[in-house]
C-alpha cells in the first residue's frame, strides 16, 4: 500500500509541475 501510495503521489507531483509549467508558458505567449 505504502508503495501504492508513493507511486501515486509521484505521478500527482509531476503532472502538477507539467500543469505549473503550462500555465507559465502560456502566460509567456500572452505577455510576448
Amino acid at each position: 500500500m505504502n508503495v501504492g501510495l508513493e507511486h501515486y503521489l509521484t505521478v500527482s507531483a509531476m503532472l502538477f509541475c507539467l500543469g505549473l509549467l503550462g500555465v507559465i508558458l502560456r502566460r509567456n505567449v500572452l505577455v510576448i
